[in-house]
């Protein structure tokens, strides 16, 4: 991923019994809250890299959301890989900053969604076209990608397009709030059952077409490519 250059990056590979969940950027160090599954089986067969296992009752990251990093606008990309300890979840958080932008799971069942609160973004709203279907308890990868001045937006699982690119217009406005992995916000706020590893926020798209399935971007052909590393 350092590759690629995201804005922020979490390995989530810290010991067990570790507290700081490093941004391998350097700007936007989280906090494993109540966290007892560090050192968990991560999704790249060939990293002996780690990843971190929530259970879905009061555990998970925080990240400061005054990080520069953070604050997502126009162009972006969300990249994360994720493996459910089940499939019978509803409206659980893999990411959320405010919900300013948030990666969903299970609000339409076994499905994974971008998810924008309301007030908090100008221009269309992408999650009705932002659907990958998640209906296992395998790891998968998972790719937002948003390029605004092509107008563009862009959904892969597992180094696959999820949905045909969407023609759309949106934006989304800055906050404040904490970015959170594994839940809404903190206090057992619908947080979900997963592993999660290998987690990047980018303030660009990496991902263009010039025609049908041409990748332009290096950064998103790097993440296609590691979407086939996955574990299983």
């Amino acid at each position: 991923m350092l590759g690629s250059g995201p804005a922020a990056y979490w390995r989530l590979g810290e010991n067990p019994g570790g507290s700081v969940a490093l941004d391998t950027m350097g700007g936007a160090d989280g906090t494993y809250v109540n966290v007892t599954g560090l050192g968990a089986a991560g999704a790249l067969a060939r990293d002996a890299d780690t990843a971190v296992d929530l259970s879905g009752s009061d555990d998970y990251v925080v990240a400061p959301g005054t990080s520069p990093s953070l604050q997502l606008q126009d162009s972006f990309t969300i990249e994360l890989w994720v493996r459910l300890g089940t499939t019978a979840q509803s409206q659980k958080y893999l990411l959320n900053k405010g919900n300013h932008y948030a990666v969903l799971y299970g609000y339409v069942p076994q499905t994974v969604e971008l998810f924008l609160g309301a007030g908090t973004f100008t221009g269309e709203d992408p999650r009705p076209y932002s659907a990958i279907t998640v209906d296992d308890t395998a790891w998968h990868h998972i790719v937002y990608s948003y390029d605004r001045q092509a107008g563009l937006f862009y959904g892969y699982k597992d180094g696959e397009a999820a949905f045909a690119p969407v023609a759309i217009d949106f934006g989304l406005g800055t906050t404040g709030a904490d970015l959170f992995l594994g839940a809404a916000g903190s206090g057992g706020l619908n947080n979900v059952d997963a592993t999660l590893d290998e987690v990047a926020i980018y303030d660009r798209a990496l991902l263009s077409e010039r025609g049908a399935g041409s990748v332009r971007s290096a950064g998103l052909r790097a993440a296609v490519r590691r979407a086939g590393e996955l574990a299983g």
